[in-house]
């Protein structure tokens, strides 16, 4: 398949094949309709000066960057689908998805459609079956009981029902929370989010457990590895010891160097970031093992020269790249809007994190990553994803794309969203990645499964859950590969084989401070008693005459005090 040159009329001559030549074998005529939607992405991205995870993501850009209305993005996407099958498709269907890849042509080389295709096609998009009618954002209730297609519940709104049936399973809109049957508990609190009410029967697409207790956005997405995500997997990664390692000291580095590139404006000296991270990091630089002064400076001068490169394509400073941002299609952001760092928390999906980077008009959102991609590296894209991110990095990000659009009520397509990966070019390690519902919703399950098993082990003890922490049981995917034997699993033995080796005496005292600390932990989340002030989600709990008269406020700090609070706040006793 030549990528060189391609023409809208040889675009528009393929789709018009693709409705003219019945004796096409389906996976031919579904191979030609995926290609002829490469070449069209491939000619719409080609200056863009950035990475792309996968052909998803590429639609979605320029569906986005050529202003294509929310019906034709729906039936593009559909079209996209449709061409990564082999299954034949319906004579009805093939011109619908004919049309929406002219549409698509037309959109990107800013042509109109010939009236030799026009003919060919319909005029107005398939007609879609209409899924649920949202009239109910987010609703707080409390278990009372279930089974096994409802939930039983009392709401926390004014209601004519004395009790209300939340719907587990409903295949025709694709929805199934029955993964809930494990960990539901009578008095558990719920938010219903983007509901579907018909009294008495509420219809969540989205189910939070324990809202109220926020969990770190990056604690959840460390927690999707090569072997799975078991949910004592978090408990496991709060009991490693914290690294310091040179990798760890070059992504403080480049977090670092982001900040000052931003804020001076073009006139950015790489030595004076190098200075007062020292200054900083003084005791994590000098007690670092095999730390190598050298290879360090020559890898921070390429992170630096990179993200220079990266703010000038996301933040133009000249009427010249402006101009040719626009001439790419790109949006133009304000570099006087961006902000780096900031905290959020959520209590509509129950995390809580800070963003790299982002514009205070939620237009743009950057997370920032230092260390390698073998996949950019490699050039061979993630089987599971057919895209060049890292899951745990794609996992975090979308949980921060879901923060804004439940704390802001932003549509799907207001914020673009960026993995930016400093260790190599713009455009390699500037990532346009899409959102993906389907792992958006994976890691709130996940959040909801780690949330339930802490409270199980705070309430039970933590002696109930200690023959859990094994390699086998953690190891949900069976993965047996060589990097998981060489490396991963020696490093989940370290933490838990010490745990089967202790004493009744050393057993007894270290599961007695493991239960402490959780309940603890879950204390300073969830409070213990109403108004006293104790615990995180007084935040929105608590009256605002309450607060008043107890005078809450948010005390300021500096990026490095809250790194450190954070760390400290994170922090569980290794065995």
């Amino acid at each position: 398949m030549n990528q060189n040159n391609i023409s809208t009329a040889e675009l528009f001559q393929r789709v018009r094949e693709l409705l003219m030549l019945p004796e096409l074998e389906p996976k031919t005529r579904n191979k030609m309709m995926h290609d002829t939607l490469i070449l069209c992405c491939h000619e719409g991205v080609k200056d863009t000066k950035q990475a792309f995870g996968n052909l998803f993501s590429q639609v979605d850009y320029l569906c986005k960057a050529h202003g294509i209305k929310v019906a034709d993005k729906i039936a593009i996407q559909t079209m996209r689908r449709h061409s990564n099958s082999q299954e034949p498709l319906s004579s009805e269907d093939l011109k619908y998805d004919a049309r929406a890849l002219a549409i698509f042509i037309s959109a990107v080389f800013g042509v109109d459609v010939p009236h030799e295709l026009n003919v060919l096609i319909p005029h107005t998009n398939r007609p879609y079956q209409k899924g649920l009618e949202i009239n109910n954002r987010r609703i707080r209730c409390i278990v009372k009981n279930w089974d096994n297609d409802f939930i039983h519940v009392d709401i926390d709104q004014d209601a004519d029902e004395e009790e209300y049936l939340v719907q587990l399973k409903d295949e025709e809109n694709h929805i199934d929370h029955t993964y809930l049957w494990d960990i539901l508990k009578e008095g558990m609190q719920l938010n219903l989010l983007d509901c579907q009410v018909k009294q008495p029967v509420i219809t969540p697409r989205l189910i939070v457990v324990e809202p109220d207790y926020l969990v770190d956005i990056s604690s959840i997405a460390t927690c999707f590895t090569a072997f799975g995500h078991h949910p004592l997997l978090y408990l496991l990664n709060q009991m490693k010891p914290r690294a310091n390692t040179q990798a760890t000291l070059l992504g403080n580095f480049a977090g670092a160097a982001l900040d000052d590139i931003i804020n001076t404006n073009g006139k950015y000296q790489m030595n004076e970031t190098i200075k007062t991270n020292f200054r900083e990091k003084a005791l994590e630089f000098c007690t670092c093992p095999w730390f190598d002064a050298k290879k360090f400076y020559t890898d921070a001068n390429q992170q630096a020269f990179n993200l220079q490169q990266v703010v000038d394509i996301l933040f133009p400073r000249t009427a010249s790249q402006a101009q040719m941002s626009a001439f790419r299609g790109e949006s133009l952001y304000d570099r006087k809007k961006a902000i780096l760092e900031p905290s959020f928390v959520c209590e509509a999906l129950g995390i809580q994190g800070r963003v790299d980077l982002m514009t205070t008009d939620c237009k743009l959102l950057v997370e920032q990553k230092s260390g390698r991609n073998m996949n950019i590296e490699t050039h061979q894209v993630d089987p599971g994803y057919h895209s060049y991110q890292l899951e745990p990095h794609y996992v975090q990000l979308l949980l921060y794309y879901g923060v804004l659009q439940h704390n802001f009520k932003l549509s799907n397509d207001h914020v673009n969203i960026r993995l930016l990966y400093s260790k190599y070019q713009p455009q390699d390690g500037l990532m346009v990645v899409a959102y993906y519902h389907k792992l958006f919703q994976e890691a709130i399950t996940y959040r909801n499964q780690l949330v339930a098993a802490s409270f199980e082990i705070a309430k039970e003890g933590f002696e109930h859950a200690l023959n859990e922490f094994t390699p086998d049981v953690l190891n949900v995917a069976g993965t047996q590969d060589f990097f998981y034997n060489k490396y991963l699993k020696p490093q989940i033995e370290a933490i838990t084989s010490p745990l089967h080796n202790l004493t009744p005496l050393e057993e007894a005292y270290f599961c007695r401070m493991m239960t402490f600390v959780l309940r603890e932990q879950m204390i300073s989340k969830v409070g213990a008693q109403e108004g006293t002030n104790t615990s995180s989600s007084d935040l929105w709990t608590m009256p605002l005459a309450e607060k008043k008269m107890r005078a809450t406020s948010i005390p300021t700090c500096t990026s490095s005090e809250r790194n450190r609070a954070a760390q400290e706040a994170d922090m569980i006793p290794s065995p």
